[in-house]
């Protein structure tokens, strides 16, 4: 799959979150705890504005990786979010 460079800074924002949250060491610890959850200040905390934010996770939702859960809540899909998380993980997040 073909992230953007902001689009890769985000959702690696999320992947992050999600791993401190379930205390797991890489993305594909989360098939045993999908403890994925975020809101847009997980993203504008990793440096986008509130505008940015949003877009990176609309673009996220249409790519498959994330899904809005319940307002304001969103969360990684299972598989496909964490299989790409984990691809991201492996090959350094470059």
């Amino acid at each position: 799959m073909e992230l953007t460079d902001k689009e890769k800074k985000a959702f690696k924002a999320v992947v992050d979150n999600a791993l401190w949250g379930m205390g797991g060491d890489e993305p594909k610890d989360l098939f045993e705890d999908n403890y994925s959850w975020f809101s847009l200040w997980t993203i504008s905390e990793a440096g986008f504005s509130k505008h940015e934010a949003s877009g990176l996770m609309s673009s996220l939702d249409k790519k498959g990786l994330v899904y809005e859960a319940d307002t304001p809540d969103w969360a990684m899909t299972d598989p496909e979010g964490i299989d790409e998380a984990q691809k991201l993980f492996e090959a350094g997040w470059k």
